[in-house]
């Protein structure tokens, strides 16, 4: 038997999430069926209101823009389940800061930073790769069946 998502991955149908700061462990991959996606886009502006003015002046500051995504990953079996715990423990650990030690002393050397690519939904328009930004946390849910 063959497990039919791995034509789809083949495609190019994978979340892609690479850790920028420190590439050493390589980007996490999984065969992802999107359940959930949430584009939003906010500009933020600074209201100043003025002396013998009516209207206030407004000036921007910002646009914010937040992508919540919600996915199933499909597991073919046992081997292909632990492989999916490996990469999730993996993007675990990608969320923590990296750590400078000098004389029993860690500092922070740098923030967690990703680029997050899947098929043309997430991915800089530019040039087809992945979205730069920050991965403010993720939960998951394993199936036990």
């Amino acid at each position: 038997m063959t497990d039919s998502t791995d034509s789809l991955a083949n495609k190019g149908y994978v979340l892609t999430i690479e850790n920028v700061r420190d590439n050493t462990e390589g980007p996490v991959s999984f065969k992802a069926f999107l359940t959930d996606l949430n584009d939003s886009f906010e500009s933020n502006w600074n209201e100043t209101q003025v002396y013998a003015r009516m209207d206030p002046i407004w000036t921007f500051q910002n646009t914010k823009r937040t992508i919540s995504v919600g996915f199933t990953i499909p597991a073919y079996g046992p081997a292909e389940a632990q492989a999916t715990q490996e990469k999730l423990a993996k993007l675990a650990r990608f969320l923590y800061p990296t750590y400078n030690v000098s004389q029993g002393v860690a500092t922070m050397s740098a923030s967690p930073l990703f680029r997050v690519k899947y098929v043309n939904l997430i991915q800089n328009a530019a040039d087809g790769s992945g979205l730069l930004g920050v991965i403010q946390g993720f939960s998951f849910a394993p199936n036990l069946d």
